[in-house]
């Protein structure tokens, strides 16, 4: 069988021999179950010191080929979750007036843009007024727009109704969500 050394570094967050020997068991117990053969340590201090195991060549390449493909799956899973998309559906859009809303327009403009983007699976619905998108929920906010949900409040008309209120936009959200479908 052909042995090669495997190094492997102590870790211990303080200068204190007797942390790095608790460390050193726990090391060797869980190489032992792997297959590595203990042959010595050494200790060079908190930052430097370390275990030599003896382990076969093959199974060292293995373990290897398993511990690089893991990260490189778990790197590959982390960008697809943490990476917004292009936006797949970046041309569907469709202009707005206040004729194409059942309910009260609820902008300070005459027109508005609706787009709806999708990102990792998630809707992101968006209003274009004079060129700015602005998100229609947090989320698409955060990607596609301002990032400060309230910055669309300069564009949405005041409720007269309601002291304080303004124009419900449940219909425009609405509306730009069925663009992602």
């Amino acid at each position: 069988m052909n042995k090669v050394e495997k190094k492997v570094k102590i870790v211990a967050f303080k200068d204190d021999k007797e942390a790095r020997l608790k460390n050193l068991d726990m090391v060797k117990e869980s190489y032992s179950k792997k297959g590595y053969e203990f042959k010595e340590y050494i200790d060079n201090g908190k930052n430097d010191s370390y275990v030599i195991f003896l382990v076969d060549k093959q199974k060292l390449k293995k373990d290897n080929i398993k511990k690089y493909l893991g990260w490189g799956i778990a790197i590959i899973i982390f960008l697809f979750l943490v990476l917004p998309s292009d936006g797949t559906n970046k041309s569907n859009k469709k202009v707005i007036t206040p004729q194409s809303l059942t309910k009260e327009w609820p902008f300070t403009v005459n027109e508005a843009v609706l787009k709806c983007y999708i990102d990792n699976g998630i809707k992101s619905p968006v209003v274009e007024i004079n060129g700015t998108p602005y998100g229609l929920t947090g989320f698409a906010d955060n990607l596609h727009g301002q990032s400060n949900i309230n910055a669309l409040n300069k564009f949405i008309r005041r409720n007269p109704n309601i002291k304080g209120t303004r124009i419900d936009i449940g219909e425009v959200t609405k509306e730009a969500l069925k663009l992602c479908n």
